[in-house]
């Protein structure tokens, strides 16, 4: 990009008295900007953000995912590590909460600490408040952090017996069938009708 020399010649200059502060903005019409993003955040959890930053804008517009480890590999990185990131506006928010919340340690943070950031119990990490559900066809997104945009993703969810790392749910092994009624259960049998607010006018 044109302003990267621009750039460089400022922190060369002023070494010391400015530092260089970058934030995503994902352009939604772009193909390939969201994923973009999530490598140099990937790349961030293994300290070589910057190299990765300065490739990308190197190599644009070839940022599709076959690109983007190719990438990866070349800087020496762990793909593994690198291709397993989770959503980086989810981690942005863990470590937002978890900040606030007076956690020293909020930016090494790779998953939600729940209740655990409020009461500095071990036995508390990761435990969660279960809302109910009713009306529940009405208030995607879901899970804590709302990584599910659907109940279809939810289902599919519970009925493989959760994610990577789980010691406690079990697969429900669920037919397609079976799968559809739940659905229809938590969309019909759950609802009620819509209550609609009407804002008052500011005066």
């Amino acid at each position: 990009m044109g302003v990267g020399p621009t750039i460089d010649r400022l922190l060369k200059d002023y070494k010391g008295k400015i530092r260089l502060v970058i934030k995503h903005y994902p352009y939604k019409y772009r193909d390939f900007s969201h994923i973009a993003a999530e490598a140099a955040m990937a790349a961030h959890e293994q300290k070589r953000f910057e190299d990765m930053h300065r490739m990308l804008l190197s190599r644009s517009p070839k940022l599709d995912k076959e690109s983007l480890i190719k990438y990866a590999r070349e800087l020496g990185l762990d793909v593994k590590a690198f291709t397993d990131i989770n959503d980086p506006g989810v981690t942005a928010t863990v470590r937002f909460v978890a900040k606030i919340y007076h956690y020293e340690e909020y930016l090494k943070l790779k998953e939600d600490p729940g209740r655990f950031l409020i009461t500095r119990d071990k036995k508390d990490w990761k435990a969660f408040r279960t809302p109910t559900l009713r009306e529940i066809s009405r208030t995607a997104p879901y899970m804590h952090n709302g990584v599910f945009k659907t109940l279809d993703e939810v289902i599919e969810f519970f009925n493989r017996g959760g994610g990577e790392g789980n010691k406690i749910l079990r697969p429900l092994n669920l037919t397609e069938e079976e799968k559809r009624y739940l659905k229809a259960f938590l969309i019909e049998a759950l609802r009620g009708e819509e209550i609609k607010i009407k804002m008052p006018e500011i005066p």
